[in-house]
């Protein structure tokens, strides 16, 4: 229901009752009842399981009053709209969208939202040192359990509250950065997998709890541990869980589920996108605004932003930050939608401005997951703390440990440290977007052209290093050698003759200190990440080994030929607009009846003017040329002339003064001409402007005239308008040319011909002028024929025009398109596409 003004998220059909979703009445105060989500159907909740159709008419829903929170945003909503109510001052976190539901209107009730404001003080931590509490961890459900010394833990799923006994208990030590168990003075340690166990208390990398911001609720915070085995997050029981952590209920998807089943693509489509969009919206927190425009792109980006089930609302709140951050105009000019689509897929749940995530969350041994400003405190901990100092090696493992054999530690490091901080969401998907607008012919893939799928590959690295990358492979400069230095013992060369220039994780320390597989392939997937390519590395057993993909190199697809296309459209004739009069004469000072009873017939060209009856057709049209002071007659280059008597007379415009031609205003709004030949005064009567003719151009024959048909027509042909010739050109072939009169016709195309080459006008019109006159045409567009998308080119005979078959059948035809000879190769035959002759 929230999404009713949208066909394309609407769900209409009706779900059992079951399917609505209660919230608790204390987020939706001064309301007695519960507050409802009503995903696909009108039920209020009466009590006993009860429900009854709701009394529509209800236009908004009633005031929303929270209790310590600006609510004045949610008065007066109309269904279908939403408001956001936001932390109050002196605390930090999440906002809640707030929705007016038809049903809730109808009822007489508040919006609601899926939960109230979740808010945290900003001036101290959700964690003291010495406090005691079950923990859970972050993104599983329950507590964890503890029961065994040097033993792996365990979930209890079920668990609701803290005061749940089957919950171990911990002690925070936040200064030691430990979480113990007292009883056996153990420790929580980052077991392998990983996954959380018992050890004994030894502060390693496997213990060491940081408190990090949390990802999942703006202002909480986490506790985390980050080594080699990877990463684990802890946080407090109690905290709410997200609607999009739990699958739809299956009653909801069942109408999908039902025509999935029965073949019945298109409802499983429309019930499934109704479920996904519809969740996305209450979740993500999004204005109103932001749907809107989301419904009118692609249907390819609305299938990539819900592709993933069920879709996450991080991804759709970062997709529409990222968006806002170029301008929703700028994002469709430079076609970045499938770019951020992958970047906020893997981003998903972060925020612009945090560090850029990588696809494998283990994929560096050091993370590099910092951002600038924070050089210091990485440096600090390095030194102080020994973190961030792990190296692949096959030989050692740590540069304080074993691998710079002296000991000395950071005295005698020459190497560059710390590395080069990661760029933020924003400054990463900025960045590619830049390098792909200015020369996207020397990367090795346009990033905007990589499906999304496997954009998420395209790794990201300090932008520092892909300058280097780019200064080597596109600006070439020199390299320091011809190959990689391949070498198991390139610790040495780090430890003993490090370069201050070079961390010895960064691609250029990489390239410069060597290392073996693993070092080798992860050079050349981050460098591939650098030029756009999408690239990244597979474990094997004693080797890791790094592959790229190049989707833009043709895969094999079928086509089909489609009369819907945006390029192509009808036209119809669309004359300058002329405010045109009929002319009455006066001689000297004679007076004009009260009524006019005639009017000037002026046929002949060069000629005196005769009369006619007032208002009849043989009444001859004027303009009045206010800037020229000309009368000027509707074809021929004929104007008003005071002819000797003297008597109206029309001649050749005259292009300077001409006291028998040029006219001026007189205090009665007559048009006055006076000259040595005497006085002519003019009474202007203006005429009606002609009707708009929306017939279409019919021009089924080359170097004949076109005709009017009527618009929608099979009669109708069909242009495209061919932007470098600028010249409008049928799909029947020839170009479309201005004939005398002047008319519309068909010619053969003549390379910039005065009367072919078309220019677009301010009002989006194509427009035709020479020495014939002009010729003004409104573009219509071609409406699709739906069921042509069921079908598929079949071009089986060679040197034969194709034939359609049904789309999927294995009647339809593979062809693949070679991008340097621009050819589309038939996968059957050998052949290649071919326009015939229709």
């Amino acid at each position: 229901s929230s999404c009713q003004d949208s066909n394309l998220y609407l769900s209409k059909t009706s779900l059992p009752c079951k399917a609505v979703r209660s919230l608790p009445h204390d987020h939706v105060q001064g309301s007695e009842d519960h507050a409802l989500l009503l995903l696909g159907n009108p039920c209020l909740h009466a009590g006993m399981g009860r429900c009854r159709r709701a009394v529509l008419g209800k236009s908004t829903c009633a005031p929303l009053q929270l209790t310590g929170y600006d609510a004045s945003a949610c008065s007066g909503l109309s269904p279908g709209a939403s408001c956001e109510v936001s932390c109050p001052a002196g605390q930090t976190g999440s906002p809640a969208r707030y929705f007016c539901f038809q049903g809730l209107a109808d009822a007489g009730l508040p919006p609601a939202a899926l939960l109230a404001p979740l808010c945290f003080p900003t001036d101290s931590s959700m964690y003291q040192q010495d406090a005691k509490m079950p923990l859970q961890q972050v993104g599983k459900k329950g507590c964890l359990s503890c029961p065994n010394a040097w033993s792996h833990c365990s979930l209890v799923e079920d668990a609701m509250d803290a005061s749940d006994p089957r919950c171990t208990v911990f002690t925070l030590d936040l200064a030691t950065k430990l979480i113990r168990l007292g009883k056996w003075n153990m420790c929580i340690d980052m077991f392998g997998g990983p996954t959380m166990g018992l050890w004994a208390c030894s502060g390693s990398d496997n213990q060491d709890f940081e408190l990090a911001p949390s990802e999942k609720w703006k202002g909480a915070q986490d506790l985390c541990v980050s080594s080699g085995r990877g990463r684990i997050c802890l946080t407090k029981m109690g905290q709410p869980d997200s609607f999009f952590e739990t699958p739809p209920d299956t009653v909801v998807l069942q109408p999908a589920l039902d025509a999935l089943q029965a073949g019945d693509n298109e409802t499983f489509v429309q019930q499934s996108l109704a479920v996904q969009a519809c969740r996305a919206r209450l979740e993500s927190g999004l204005p109103d605004d932001f749907w809107a425009w989301l419904k009118g792109q692609s249907r390819e980006l609305h299938q990539a932003l819900f592709a993933t089930f069920p879709v996450h609302p991080g991804q759709v709140r970062l997709f529409s930050e990222i968006v806002e951050s170029f301008g929703r105009d700028r994002v469709e000019e430079l076609g970045l939608a499938s770019l951020i689509m992958a970047v906020s897929y893997v981003n998903r749940g972060k925020g612009i401005d945090e560090a850029v995530r990588f696809p494998h969350p283990s994929f560096e041994a050091n993370g590099n997951t910092f951002l600038a400003g924070e050089e210091d405190r990485i440096r600090q901990a390095m030194v102080e703390e020994r973190k961030h100092c792990g190296i692949q090696s096959n030989e050692c493992r740590n540069l304080w440990y074993d691998c710079c054999a002296n000991g000395t530690g950071p005295s005698s490091w020459k190497f560059k440290y710390p590395r080069d901080p990661s760029p933020s969401v924003r400054q990463w998907v900025h960045w590619l977007a830049a390098q792909a607008v200015e020369h996207p012919e020397k990367l090795w893939t346009d990033p905007r052209q990589v499906p999304w799928t496997l954009g998420v590959h395209i790794f990201p690295s300090p932008i520092a290093e892909c300058e280097w990358v780019h200064d080597k492979l596109i600006e070439a400069a020199p390299m320091e050698g011809s190959w990689y230095k391949y070498d198991s013992s390139f610790h040495k060369s780090v430890c003993e003759a490090g370069d201050s220039r070079y961390h010895w994780d960064s691609l250029q320390g990489i390239a410069v200190y060597g290392g073996v597989c693993g070092r080798m392939a992860t050079l050349e997937a981050r460098k591939s990440g650098c030029m756009g390519m999408p690239a990244t590395t597979k474990g094997e057993p004693g080797h890791l080994a790094g592959f790229k993909f190049k989707p833009t190199n043709a895969s094999w697809t079928t086509l089909n030929a489609v009369t819907g296309v945006p390029e192509l459209s009808y036209l119809s004739l669309m004359p300058l607009v002329k405010n045109y009069s009929t002319l009455e004469v006066a001689i000297g000072s004679d007076a004009f009846p009260n009524v006019s009873v005639q009017c000037l017939k002026c046929s002949a060209a060069s000629s005196a003017c005769e009369f006619a009856a007032a208002g009849s057709e043989d009444c001859t049209r004027f303009r009045v040329d206010m800037e020229s002071k000309l009368m000027r007659r509707d074809s021929g280059n004929q104007c008003i002339d005071m002819f000797r008597g003297p008597q109206a007379g029309v001649w050749g415009c005259s292009d300077g003064a001409n006291a028998n031609q040029n006219f001026e205003v007189n205090a009665a709004g007559e048009l006055v001409i006076t000259s040595d030949r005497g006085t002519l005064r003019y009474r202007v009567t203006a005429l009606p402007p002609p009707p708009v003719d929306d017939r279409c151009l019919s021009c089924p024959n080359g170097h004949a005239e076109c005709t009017l048909d009527l618009m929608g027509s099979s009669a109708c042909t069909k242009f495209f308008y061919d932007t470098e010739a600028k010249a409008i050109k049928p799909t029947t072939g020839r170009c479309l040319d201005m004939y005398s009169g002047p008319k519309p016709g068909i010619w053969d195309c003549v390379d910039g011909g005065a009367n072919q080459v078309a220019t677009v006008t301010e009002e989006g019109l194509l427009s035709i002028t020479s020495g014939r006159g002009n010729l003004r045409l409104l573009r219509w567009p071609v409406v699709a024929d739906m069921t042509e998308e069921s079908r598929c080119l079949s071009c089986k005979a060679r040197n034969s025009a194709c034939e359609f078959a049904a789309a999927g059948s294995e009647d339809c035809t593979l062809f693949g398109y070679d991008e340097e000879t621009t050819l589309l190769h038939n996968n059957d035959n050998g052949q290649c596409f071919h326009m015939r002759d229709g």
